[in-house]
């Protein structure tokens, strides 16, 4: 009967220490899956952050463009402005051309 017992014993000790094992490995796969998990958390940030990046560059680009079509366009508007002051002076110069002539020859 003493031998049952510490068979008995042994085998009970040996049942314990794989549970224990089992049990630790559990936790372990518990972490690692946290970990895991974790990881394509901070992976997917990552890419949104990139893609929010991307969009910022792109931004910064047309943001540049902008600028310089509102500086194209300033300076198209007043070509305009001395196209017309242009237009205007040769239209007086030629009144005055014409007011000369008829001056002269009513001198004459």
């Amino acid at each position: 009967m003493l031998l049952k017992c510490s068979r008995r014993a042994r085998l009970d000790s040996l049942v314990a220490k794989h549970c224990n094992t089992l049990q630790c490995t559990a936790t372990r796969y518990n972490t690692l899956q946290h970990a895991a998990t974790h990881y394509n958390t901070l992976q997917h940030a990552a890419t949104r952050c990139n893609m929010l990046q991307h969009a910022a560059t792109h931004c910064n680009t047309l943001q540049h463009t902008a600028t310089r079509c509102n500086t194209l366009q300033h300076a198209a508007t007043r070509c305009n402005m001395l196209q017309h002051a242009a237009t205007c002076c040769n239209t007086l110069q030629h009144a005055a051309t014409q007011c000369l002539c008829r001056h002269v020859s009513y001198s004459t």
